[in-house]
Formats: structure tokens, sequence, C-alpha cells
């Protein structure tokens, strides 16, 4: 994968219109992993991936796109938007 672009992760971040702090709890996640998988700097291993994919509710493959595709390659369907929305409600 290649490094130091963001990737689709932040872009659903974006869409959904909250801090790295906000959607690092919706993830389950501390921030610095969070800053640190949007810009690909690191990618999650394989206990963070199943607990991405369990909190916003997507299979392997979805997440996987997420964070290889380039964030202004990347849309965020809208099921997963909705998703993470309500989750970004629960934490309020």
């Amino acid at each position: 994968m290649p490094r130091g672009y963001t990737n689709g992760l932040r872009k659903l971040r974006q869409t959904i219109d909250c801090s790295q702090r906000e959607f690092a709890a919706i993830l389950g996640v501390c921030n610095v992993n969070l800053n640190n998988w949007e810009r690909s700097k690191y990618y999650p291993n394989a206990r963070w991936r199943r607990l991405m994919m369990t909190r916003l509710q997507v299979t392997g493959p979805e997440l996987a796109h997420m964070l290889d595709t380039p964030a202004d390659d990347y849309t965020p369907p809208a099921k997963l938007a909705q998703r993470a929305t309500k989750l970004l409600e629960q934490i309020h």
C-alpha cells in the first residue's frame, strides 16, 4: 500500500463532519492511531480492522477499499455514512 496519502477513512470522517477524536471514539481506538491510519503512515493490524468492520458494519473488502483508496478518489457509500452518523450521535 502506498504511504503518505490521506485515505478513504479520512473522507468518511469528513463526510459525517466530525473530529478525529470523535471518530476515534466511534471506532473504539485512540486518535493517534486514527491519525496514523488516515495518513497511511501505518496500516491497522487485524485486531483493529476487525473492530472497525464491526463498528462500521462493513466487510473486509469494503474496509480494505476505504483504507487503500486516496481520499480524493473515495466516496463513502450513503449507507455507511448514515451508520457512521448514527454512531456519532450515540457518543454525544
